[in-house]
């Protein structure tokens, strides 16, 4: 039987700085992950992050939306197209998934499965040519949803009113 070879002072310091020590025995692989596939004719002038929600949420939240950019749908969750960084300031609901960068897991059964992961469909469109959905109006449409309250944190709400 083969044990694992033992750290380094050095592999134990990047390991930590990184967030990833544990035991290596038993350390789940990694969660297939894949970016959302926006139109190439929707400018994505202010980056993508993503939000996600199981998708019986989806529907209600969508018609509380006065206006939503793109949806997509990967069998599991919806998942709104939002600008970069708007997880700032604000504590998403713990039902709601937030994705740096637009890179979506894979759904859990696909993960079972040991299949590879099928592109997430987009399921809405958006009227004009822009592919975001306002992050705030989002998040609380998603915190009322969920029953969640909207929390902000002082210095991100003050940076919102001084910048007006």
């Amino acid at each position: 039987m083969n044990q694992p070879k033992p750290y380094t002072a050095r592999d134990l310091v990047s390991l930590l700085s990184r967030g990833l020590l544990g035991d290596r025995r038993t350390r789940p692989a990694p969660t297939p992950r894949r970016r959302l596939d926006v139109p190439s004719s929707l400018p994505l002038s202010l980056g993508c992050d993503a939000v996600g929600v199981s998708r019986h949420l989806g529907p209600r939240i969508l018609e509380a939306l006065p206006r939503t950019g793109c949806v997509f749908d990967d069998g599991e969750r919806w998942w709104w197209v939002v600008p970069s960084g708007s997880h700032q300031g604000v504590t998403w609901p713990p039902e709601a998934r937030y994705a740096v960068g637009g890179y979506v897991s894979a759904p859990r059964r696909q993960q079972q499965a040991g299949g590879r992961p099928g592109a997430p469909r987009l399921i809405h469109w958006p009227d004009d040519t822009m592919p975001y959905t306002h992050p705030i109006l989002l998040y609380v449409a998603v915190c009322r949803a969920t029953g969640s309250s909207p929390t902000w944190s002082d210095d991100w709400l003050s940076r919102q009113v001084h910048a007006r």
